[in-house]
């Protein structure tokens, strides 16, 4: 291959490298794509922050935002409350690294098929749609958050998956929709913060859209 060949590769190369990019990021922006990559932080680095956390009161926290010209940023609607109160020990307050999930309304039917068993059109439809994919990421000191439809009564949280979530190391669950079961999980002492108490299940109603996302 001689000098002048070489470099007509070259800039061929060059050329088609920006179109390869651009095509591959058009087809994952087809799909849905990300521009703000969720920083991922090690398990010191999380245990480092949680401690600056110790004491603290929530209004400490947002007197420090305050100060630090950060106003009103990390506040959640007043609406979202806790399931339950220890006024004693104070043990329905809790501190974390979240885990985010985010579940939109389904366009799917939200009723079995003709001739189709509810119990299986309801169990395809939790673990193919409606699923807890980000339950794999949970650890101790984890936080659960969840962004849900919360303009429909679906109980996305029941006693039976907090008290899984817990049992995985959950400090925490976090909702600005509903729950069901909430006299079960006061019980259980689980700390629980959401808008109101809901009734229904999910499959038909929602799905779940993305995890860890910014």
């Amino acid at each position: 291959m001689n000098i002048q060949t070489a470099l007509l590769l070259c800039f061929l190369l060059w050329e088609a490298c920006p179109a390869l990019s651009q095509e591959r990021t058009r087809a994952e922006m087809v799909k849905g794509f990300n521009f703000i990559e969720t920083k991922v932080y090690s398990d010191q680095e999380d245990a480092r922050i949680l401690r600056l956390f110790e004491g603290l009161r929530v209004a400490d926290v947002s007197d420090g935002m305050d100060r630090a010209g950060l106003p009103g940023t990390g506040l959640v609607d007043p609406a979202i409350h806790p399931d339950w109160i220890d006024q004693k020990d104070l043990s329905h307050q809790f501190r974390g690294i979240a885990i985010t999930a985010r579940y939109v309304p389904t366009q799917r039917p939200g009723r079995p098929q003709p001739g189709e068993k509810f119990s299986d059109w309801e169990g395809h439809f939790y673990s193919t749609y409606s699923h807890e994919a980000f339950a794999t990421l949970i650890k101790p000191g984890t936080v659960v958050v969840l962004d849900d439809v919360e303009d429909k009564d679906i109980g996305s949280i029941g006693s039976y998956n907090i008290l899984s979530w817990k049992s995985l190391g959950a400090v925490g669950v976090v909702t600005d929709a509903t729950s069901r079961d909430t006299d079960e999980i006061a019980i259980e002492r689980v700390p629980l913060y959401l808008r109101g108490k809901g009734r229904g299940i999910r499959p038909g109603r929602n799905e779940l859209e993305s995890v860890n996302r910014r």
